[in-house]
């Protein structure tokens, strides 16, 4: 099991938690991934909201380079009849709002979007949300804020659906059942355990 300053290694990628960078400033100040929201938390925010046990942020470093973020907190949804009729399977009881585990924040280096980056801290967020949290707290949808139709494309490819349309720059709030992330998981596992 990771634990919070563990890196998980993939090759040349290491992804572990803002808590354990030694030097916060060298590494997170020539981030850019073109929305200033997202740039100027990573820079300002994260460090103090994860000492005020606000939210946690979880970095993928490329030998010194920062390369993605994302902050994930406690959170609850509402939930569209549509999005649940769509997850039935996973959603079968009536409640009128579900706790939920939030991506407050997620973002990929602009000179490494589209290259498998976004997909490869997405799965590492899925992995943790499904072998380290879950277990331990119950949350039945994973959710996020898509800030504009290329973000929700990418949500989109990762298996998230719309929950809620706001009026505006197509922002959306969209999920993901956690059952559906936990299949997808253990089945990479068990597949890994038989090849």
């Amino acid at each position: 099991m990771m634990r919070d300053n563990e890196k998980q290694q993939s090759g040349d990628i290491d992804i572990f938690s803002l808590n354990g960078l030694v030097s916060h400033d060298n590494v997170v100040g020539p981030f850019g991934c073109g929305i200033d929201l997202l740039n100027d938390f990573i820079r300002t925010d994260a460090m103090k909201q994860d000492s005020e046990m606000l939210s946690a942020t979880t970095i993928m470093m490329m030998g010194n380079e920062l390369i993605g973020y994302f902050t994930v907190c406690a959170s609850e949804v509402s939930l569209a009849k549509k999005f649940k009729r769509s997850n039935t399977k996973y959603f079968t009881n009536q409640l009128r709002v579900y706790p939920a585990f939030k991506i407050t924040h997620f973002a990929i280096k602009e000179e490494h979007q589209g290259q498998g980056y976004g997909s490869a801290l997405m799965n590492a967020l899925f992995r943790i949300c499904s072998i380290n949290i879950s277990p331990y707290v119950k949350f039945p949808v994973l959710v996020v804020d898509s800030l504009n139709e290329k973000s929700t494309s990418f949500y989109k490819s990762m298996g998230f659906a719309d929950i809620v349309h706001f009026s505006g720059a197509g922002e959306h709030l969209m999920g993901i059942a956690t059952k559906q992330v936990q299949e997808t998981i253990y089945r990479e596992m068990e597949d890994m355990l038989h090849n």
